[in-house]
């Protein structure tokens, strides 16, 4: 998953440059207009267009029935079963584009959220850091040691969860910048990188770092330890990053406010652009 990911990183480092120095919003909709604009090539190349407008017209054919009869109880419920009925064949039909869309949009999603779902700390506040050891490991394994560099503090002692083989700690930037920080337990010794305080651009954020496969699809920007490592998961709470648009937030707020608008401009788009690439939805 490293060698994917790390892959993905120079396609997308790519495909952000033209928008590094431009408002957040603006690479959000060009990217979600260009995935719009796959989605709909892969709909076109993936699915038999003529069967999809044959099932299209049947449930709504079976629609307008039930309005235009809606006295008649045995014309209703025949033509209720019927739509749900052609509605499945459409939604079948449609499964296979989804399925040939499914792994590109999570990897490149999970090159957005490290750009432009979360932001640098704040200087100043505290957040918790997480680390999760691997199972089994004794107390005297789990006794971990930071290593911290100028620009970050810890607001208080480590908490040990021996039942979780968890440590937290609250930590707090000092100064502004991307900070390396080393965590070492057992004689093993691995790096986290934190950002905080203003920085130039969308840098690229990691909230976690993990050998968890799902955590490496959805936060691609570290590697993992490694299959012997005695750390599983390091997690820092970073805030949720605004996307002004014209005074209004494009992330709600929301850690997965930005996933949201995402898939809205790419809904849009597809419906806005159907015509222009001759694809029936």
């Amino acid at each position: 998953m490293d060698a994917v990911n790390a892959a993905m990183k120079g396609l997308f480092d790519v495909l952000w440059t033209p928008f590094s120095a431009a408002p957040l919003w603006i690479g959000l909709l060009v990217l979600g207009v260009a995935f719009g604009v796959v989605a709909l090539l892969a709909m076109k190349y993936t699915t038999n267009q003529k069967r999809v407008g044959h099932f299209k017209d049947r449930y709504q054919g079976h629609i307008l029935a039930i309005k235009l009869f809606r006295d008649s109880f045995t014309v209703v419920i025949g033509s209720l079963v019927k739509t749900l009925g052609w509605i499945g064949a459409y939604l079948g039909e449609q499964f296979k584009p989804m399925l040939v869309m499914l792994v590109p949009f999570m990897l490149l999603f999970a090159q957005m959220q490290m750009r432009l779902g979360y932001r640098p700390l704040d200087v100043g506040a505290p957040v918790l850091l997480t680390i999760d050891l691997a199972p089994g490991l004794s107390a005297e394994e789990m006794a971990l040691e930071l290593g911290l560099p100028a620009g970050l503090e810890t607001r208080a002692k480590l908490v040990r969860e021996p039942t979780e083989n968890r440590v937290v700690v609250p930590i707090a930037a000092t100064a502004a910048g991307a900070h390396v920080l080393k965590l070492t337990c057992g004689g093993e010794t691995v790096e986290k990188l934190v950002h905080a305080g203003p920085i130039d651009g969308a840098p690229m954020v990691m909230p976690v770092r993990s050998n968890d496969f799902f955590d490496q699809l959805l936060y691609p920007g570290e590697d993992s330890f490694g299959a012997a490592s005695k750390f599983r998961r390091i997690a820092l709470a970073y805030p949720v990053r605004p996307i002004d648009c014209f005074g209004f937030d494009l992330a709600f707020g929301s850690e997965i406010g930005m996933a949201v608008t995402f898939v809205l401009i790419t809904i849009v788009a597809a419906f806005g652009l159907k015509g222009v690439f001759g694809v029936t939805i």
